[in-house]
């Protein structure tokens, strides 16, 4: 029975580290694509701003 349980903690621990793992590079996903949209908002307001200066 306490071999049994051990094995039972230890795969709670390594599931416990792998989600951690995922939720980091979700969170670093999630800065990567808001960064992005900076990036697209920027250029889009660089067009704007160009279409304005033709005008």
């Amino acid at each position: 029975m306490h071999k049994h349980e051990r094995k039972d903690e230890q795969r709670l621990e390594e599931a416990a580290e792998r989600l951690a793992l995922g939720l980091v590079e979700i969170k670093a996903t999630n800065i990567d694509l808001r960064l992005g949209k900076v990036d697209e908002n920027q250029g889009a307001l660089d067009v704007l701003g160009c279409a304005r200066d033709l005008h």
